[in-house]
């Protein structure tokens, strides 16, 4: 989350703007070759910085639902291990209460049976919950999976967007007869050998 911070604080509409006016003086305003390309290379920069910090607030978001769902899992998970807890504590009992009444067992045979049934009964909300416990961690292991898999296409994603960009850039320079950089040469001329 911290390397995120700096993308979060920059301001898209700002950006956004100042790429308007970038794109409005190359088109209004007589200058020479060099200037241009000084402007279209900011023009650039800003375009990556902007993407960076979209993709930046769209992390964000599902990062706080994210955590929100790891959140209400926990509490689930506590509420179990705590019923557990509380099962538990019944199954102690009811083996001391067992172990006193098996003294008397010829007067209290049919409260002996009925503990039994009661236990196997325990012993199935056990199951139960055991089970309960599995499924809740298997569901915190996918959503951590699930976060770090969505990271990586995040990255993946700026990565493409960025040289999709720079590419189409490049061709449109060419189609006009302008000069390119070495950026856009290296990802016109990297896209063709791809391709090839």
């Amino acid at each position: 989350m911290q390397s995120l911070q700096p993308h979060l604080r920059i301001s898209i509409s700002s950006i956004k703007k100042k790429i308007d006016q970038l794109e409005w003086k190359i088109m209004t305003t007589p200058m020479d070759l060099e200037t241009e390309n000084e402007i279209i290379k900011e023009i650039a920069r800003l375009e990556r910085i902007l993407s960076s910090a979209q993709a930046a607030r769209q992390v964000k978001q599902e990062l706080i639902e994210f955590k929100a769902e790891i959140a209400r899992l926990r509490v689930e998970i506590s509420d179990v291990a705590r019923e557990l807890e509380e099962v538990r504590g019944k199954i102690r009992d009811i083996a001391t209460r067992k172990q006193s009444l098996r003294e008397e067992i010829n007067k209290i045979s049919n409260e002996i049976n009925k503990l039994s049934e009661e236990i196997k009964g325990l012993q199935e909300k056990i199951d139960k919950i055991n089970k309960e416990i599995d499924i809740r961690k298997s569901e915190l292991k996918d959503l951590y999976s699930k976060l770090s898999e969505i990271r990586s296409m995040r990255r993946k994603a700026r990565e493409e967007a960025a040289l999709k960009e720079i590419k189409k850039r490049a061709e449109d320079k060419l189609r006009m007869g302008e000069r390119l950089t070495l950026e856009e040469l290296r990802a016109l001329y990297g896209v063709l050998e791809n391709e090839e």
